[in-house]
């Protein structure tokens, strides 16, 4: 019961932010997509290790934002701190957005 008032709690938070922060983490997530995928190509990699690069690059973000919001800034009451909140929805919306790109990553080495 614990864990499903948790999901809950966590879904009203998402939905309550999603309209301020969703625009900037998605374009966040693109942007370190981009990011990983082009310097991996300009190092030489082959395109299967480019994309793995691309998707740490993307997925990572979020583990360390929630990290350091929630060591380095916690909040007085032992919670986490508000500035985790981007974090969180970051690692929500980054399936979202890495979705598209696997399945073109997948289509494009199938043929």
């Amino acid at each position: 019961m614990r864990r499903l008032s948790i999901a809950v709690i966590s879904a009203l938070i998402l939905m309550d932010n999603i309209g301020t922060l969703g625009p900037a983490v998605i374009a966040l997530n693109v942007i370190m997509l981009t990011i990983g995928y082009q310097s991996a190509k300009l190092l030489g990699l082959e395109v299967i290790r480019a994309t793995t690069v691309s998707i740490e690059s993307g997925i990572q973000n979020a583990t360390v934002g929630i990290t350091v919001g929630g060591l380095l800034l916690a909040a007085e009451d032992g919670g986490l701190s508000t500035l985790s909140l981007p974090s969180g929805v970051y690692g929500v919306l980054m399936y979202l957005v890495i979705a598209p790109f696997m399945y073109w990553r997948i289509n494009s080495v199938v043929a």
